[in-house]
């Protein structure tokens, strides 16, 4: 009779495990770090949005674009963000400001800021100024077609 409950090779299930288990968890870890690193990319690309949208009011100074970023990349626990503001002409004229959010991967990882060494996810965003969004039309020309009268009565 046979007894095909016993294990003719006790211990086999036991080193499968420990091969594969490190395995598995590499990749766990790897998931997670890779889920942490979009959502830095994500803050630092919404930061420097959010600091240029406040930047091109007018009025605005360069320290509210900056504060605005810094609050948000405050409100989403990262460290050691670096904020850059620029104001420059976007082409000829036309005045714009420029808002460069840097967050170093080292301090903003969960395991694998020791292997990063000196990564950073740097995001930029560039707007015009409010105050240059007004129409300039040469003098004596229209560019706009004129409207057409609406038809009267039932829309037939």
């Amino acid at each position: 009779q046979v007894n095909r409950t016993s294990n003719p090779r006790p211990g086999t299930t036991t080193v499968e495990m420990a091969v594969v288990m490190p395995v598995l968890v590499l990749f766990l870890f790897g998931f997670f770090e890779l889920g942490h690193a979009l959502m830095i990319d994500s803050v630092a690309e919404n930061a420097a949005y959010e600091g240029a949208r406040r930047g091109i009011v007018p009025g605005a100074t360069d320290e509210t674009a900056k504060q605005a970023s810094e609050d948000i990349a405050i409100a989403s626990s990262l460290r050691s963000v670096g904020v850059q503001v620029a104001r420059s002409e976007v082409v000829p004229g036309v005045q714009g400001i420029t808002v460069t959010v840097n967050a170093p991967m080292s301090q903003n990882t969960i395991f694998a800021g020791p292997f990063l060494g000196d990564t950073t996810i740097s995001r930029t965003v560039t707007m015009i100024r409010e105050s240059n969004l007004r129409f300039r039309f040469p003098p004596g020309e229209r560019t706009f077609p004129e409207p057409t009268p609406r038809p009267r009565g039932r829309g037939r």
